[in-house]
């Protein structure tokens, strides 16, 4: 990787991928979910920084390489 890249622009990255992304069962990962992976202590932060990326949902790509056995 050329850029720099901080812990920051990591855990940014992190949310914001949680917030659009659907679990296996294609339901949305909650705002609650991602509140309390991050160590937030209220939703009030996180959707002022990403309430715009709670509606835009997605299956993750990555979920169809995992067996659901």
């Amino acid at each position: 990787i050329a850029k720099k890249v901080s812990t920051h622009t990591l855990r940014h990255t992190y949310a914001a991928a949680r917030l659009q992304t659907l679990d296996h069962d294609g339901q949305p990962i909650s705002a609650y979910t991602v509140m309390v992976e991050l160590g937030h202590q209220d939703l009030v932060n996180l959707q002022k920084r990403y309430g715009h990326l709670i509606n835009v949902r997605r299956r993750s790509p990555v979920l169809e390489f995992i067996s659901h056995d």
